[in-house]
């Protein structure tokens, strides 16, 4: 999965200010440390804002205060309803002169978070004029059964599972819906051996659902539109005091890594291994060059199979991983050209053997 996946959970938080208790417009508190943190305005909360500027100091830490400034004139002039697509184009062409002398900056951070602010930034229009305050509904997390050390992460899912609620549903479903599912069905993927499942999976499931704010929403999608926000958010925030196994390789970077990790690890533990079979497979699709399209296609067939029976995992977190893959993999496919660690390929798929032109 390419690197940008990091800004994926980042931007749909961007400047997406819903109510009072999620927005940007945090009252600043008396202490002095307080105080200049809250200087840094990208981004609608702490999180957000912790993400944003530390992303924005590792690759381009000289250039803070113009990206800042970007941000907080794109905040100024929502405020002032001064019409949302002035707005968003003036803080695209912020971004790109004040990233200008930062190449990595330049070319994938300024024009992701245009490209992010432009998709989602509907809501956070509407809601940033002096009428427009929506009062959030009480959080109220459902804590799942524990499961060892590992409990805590799933109870601090949960509460920011109930806290994406408060998104438009529309705007996290366009990013992580599955777009095409089963276009390339391979019997020879079925992997053998696989665990099958238990009521782990339905219970945890259930778990998730009874009693918390999801209890009041229509079925529709919503566990598959906020789930994996949630979960990955809550594992981003935690991750330096984890380590992902040195065998896990689905993930661009540690953060990225330890997310995904933790996803598989929370809903279908005993699936990590041909999960992550999965994942190596596609990274050695991608550095033999086999096609864009065909590597995808075999890496959303392969996970769904794979987990194939686990609520969760089956319609929820593996429904995002193939989103964001062919969403956002056309940069790590390019990138991959060049020789990689060696991987094998799935059985049943010998007639891409050999072919580096598939395309």
């Amino acid at each position: 999965m390419p690197r940008s996946m990091f800004w994926v959970f980042l931007g749909l938080l961007l400047h997406i200010q819903i109510a009072d208790g999620i927005s940007a417009k945090y009252q600043q508190q008396s202490s002095s440390s307080e105080e200049e943190d809250s200087n840094w305005q990208c981004g609608t909360d702490f999180i957000t804002k912790a993400m944003s500027e530390g992303q924005v100091e590792t690759d381009c830490p000289t250039l803070k205060v113009p990206i800042n400034n970007c941000c907080l004139a794109h905040d100024n002039c929502y405020d002032q309803q001064l019409g949302r697509k002035y707005c968003d184009d003036i803080f695209c062409r912020c971004l790109l002169v004040a990233t200008e002398p930062a190449e990595i900056c330049f070319k994938e951070d300024a024009p992701l978070f245009c490209s992010l602010v432009r998709q989602f930034g509907e809501a956070a229009y509407n809601a940033s004029g002096p009428l427009a305050r929506a009062t959030p509904p009480p959080l109220v997390a459902t804590t799942p059964e524990t499961r060892g050390p590992n409990s805590s992460l799933s109870t601090q899912a949960l509460k920011l599972l109930n806290l994406f609620s408060l998104f438009s549903r529309h705007n996290l479903f366009a990013l992580f819906s599955p777009f095409t599912l089963f276009t390339r069905p391979d019997p020879g993927l079925a992997l053998k051996g696989s665990p099958q499942p238990t009521s782990q999976g339905s219970s945890l499931h259930s778990s998730i659902r009874k009693g918390s704010i999801i209890e009041k929403m229509p079925e529709s999608h919503f566990l598959r539109d906020n789930m994996l926000v949630a979960v990955f958010v809550a594992l981003l925030l935690i991750g330096p005091a984890y380590s992902v196994r040195d065998w896990w390789q689905c993930g661009s970077n540690d953060a990225n890594r330890l997310a995904a990790y933790e996803s598989i690890d929370g809903a279908c533990s005993v699936l990590a291994e041909v999960v992550n079979n999965c994942c190596l497979a596609h990274d050695h699709c991608y550095s033999r060059q086999l096609g864009q399209e065909y590597c995808d296609d075999m890496f959303c067939d392969c996970h769904l199979i794979a987990t194939k029976g686990w609520v969760i995992c089956h319609t929820v977190v593996v429904p995002g991983f193939c989103s964001l893959v062919r969403n956002f993999g056309d940069a790590a496919y390019k990138a991959s050209a060049t020789p990689g660690p060696k991987a094998l390929l799935p059985p049943g798929d010998a007639q891409h053997q050999g072919d580096s032109t598939h395309s």
